[in-house]
């Protein structure tokens, strides 16, 4: 099963590029049949990606699609006009993408390929005071989108299943979770 990711965060969330990392890391030590591909924007240092070659199968796919602010636009409009990001949709398509492992993007409603969206955490409902209002409704209505569009919902945690489950009710039947694993340095093939 091929299965498509983004860069999550790039430079700006090292957190986010290190939990792709370490999934896509993990799949690879299970030998699993889940194939990775990812897909990321073409300005993107190769640095970044570097880490992630030894787990992958094929190079990472590089796309103006993530790069270019007037396509990223289209790509917004399209998926809240049409309701389907018919830009990444095809492409995804054309390089036989079975499932999309999607974390800050919404390709919309009518999306044809399933999609296991990734919640991080709920702070902006936890601390909304750390967040400027615009910030919390981007989030807000983001997860809300993802309730009910996204095929599978996965949370690192139980805690975080229960305020997915308080706070977007709609997403009862599709959350999964999957403990975030991290590598032991040194020890190769070792999680904890």
């Amino acid at each position: 099963m091929r299965v498509a990711f983004t860069l999550i965060g790039g430079k700006h969330w090292l957190g986010g590029t290190n939990y792709l990392l370490n999934l896509i890391s993990a799949l690879h030590e299970a030998a699993s049949p889940i194939h990775p591909v990812v897909f990321t924007g073409r300005a993107v240092d190769d640095s970044q990606l570097k880490p992630m070659y030894e787990y992958l199968r094929e190079p990472p796919v590089r796309s103006e699609l993530w790069d270019s602010n007037w396509k990223r636009r289209f790509r917004t409009l399209d998926s809240l006009v049409l309701q389907r990001d018919s830009m990444v949709e095809n492409l995804f398509r054309s390089r036989g993408i079975d499932v999309v492992f999607q974390h800050s993007a919404w390709y919309g409603f009518r999306f044809s390929l399933p999609t296991i969206a990734w919640i991080a955490d709920f702070q902006h409902r936890r601390l909304p005071q750390m967040f400027t209002k615009s910030n919390f409704w981007k989030r807000e209505l983001g997860y809300k989108a993802l309730s009910y569009s996204a095929t599978t919902i996965m949370v690192s945690s139980e805690s975080a299943k229960k305020d997915c489950l308080e706070y977007y009710p709609a997403s009862a039947e599709k959350i999964e979770v999957l403990p975030f694993a991290v590598r032991d340095v040194g020890i190769p093939g070792s999680y904890r």
